[in-house]
């Protein structure tokens, strides 16, 4: 391995690490009722570096390590131009800076909207998916081969197309802030046949971000948001789990994504019976990004068989 490739593994590894922290760090930024803090894009009041206040540091942190990843993707996709060992990954690093600018995008039209539901939607949507290629990409750099980018059996496509369905469902509920109207599981509200619910998981005003707004006050439609994004991700975290038990005897790595699944279903139930709690809700962004990861891997994995 030459001294070039390396530097270009080094920026994806990089690359996938960096937006791996920036899924769960926007869900950071906006549940802490800073996602508006700065209300001009790209800059923050005009400035390139505002005042010292922990909420606008929290936004602008955000876009400058953004800023950071959409350099790291371009210096790779030039590599993949200039250096002959590093040409046959051309189009994948295409697909993945297109995908970063389309990020940008999105990440301005959610402060420019005022955090519009559909531009926080799409914005997590193609974050978890330029995470998606970025993974993909580092596999099939760190091991050579000659890998077609399409799979030529469909079916391949099948776990990642659920679980974006699933991420779609959780978009929508976090950005219209749905994650408030339900305290019981798994109906909605406490009283509900067959389900319980935690008294200190009460919404209050102490938890809801101020800048919900009139979203919030519309709570008959985003108990609907909520109870169809847990019907969708029970059913699609079901077709997941035997998907990956199926192939777990061959490859130890399903077992972990069976870990994560579990997991990511568990803390979706503690996050609504504790009314969304920052540190809850941002580790459910974290393994869904995880399980994302994983994804890349399986579909790398069936690359290799094709």
């Amino acid at each position: 391995m030459n001294k070039k490739f390396k530097i270009y593994l080094f920026l994806l590894i990089a690359s996938s690490v960096i937006t791996w922290i920036l899924i769960s760090f926007g869900a950071f930024v906006r549940l802490n009722g800073a996602g508006l803090a700065c209300p001009d894009w790209p800059l923050c009041y005009g400035e390139v570096v505002p005042d010292p206040v922990y909420e606008i540091w929290l936004e602008v942190g955000h876009r400058y390590l953004a800023g950071v990843l959409m350099i790291l993707i371009f210096i790779f996709m030039y590599m993949s131009f200039m250096y002959k060992d590093i040409r046959r990954y051309r189009t994948i690093s295409i697909w993945a800076f297109s995908i970063v600018l389309v990020q940008a995008v999105f990440g301005g039209l959610t402060v420019l909207l005022r955090l519009h539901p559909y531009s926080v939607t799409f914005h997590l949507i193609f974050g978890n998916f330029l995470f998606f290629l970025v993974v993909l990409q580092t596999l099939v750099s760190a091991e050579p081969g000659n890998y077609p980018f399409f799979p030529r059996r469909i079916k391949v496509l099948a776990p990642m197309i659920v679980f974006f369905i699933i991420l779609i469902s959780g978009g929508a509920n976090s950005s219209t802030y749905s994650g408030y109207a339900c305290q019981a599981f798994p109906l909605c509200n406490p009283g509900d046949p067959l389900s319980f619910h935690l008294q200190n998981g009460a919404v209050s005003s102490e938890n809801i971000p101020a800048e919900a707004g009139h979203i919030i006050e519309r709570m008959g439609k985003s108990e609907l948001i909520h109870l169809l994004h847990r019907l969708v991700a029970i059913l699609g975290g079901i077709y997941l789990f035997i998907f990956a038990l199926s192939k777990a005897k061959k490859r130890a790595g399903y077992y972990f994504l069976n870990f994560l699944i579990i997991a990511e279903i568990a803390v979706g139930i503690i996050n609504a019976l504790y009314s969304v709690p920052i540190p809850i809700s941002v580790l459910h962004s974290l393994i869904a990004a995880s399980i994302t990861g994983m994804l890349a891997w399986d579909y790398f994995v069936n690359l290799k068989n094709e």
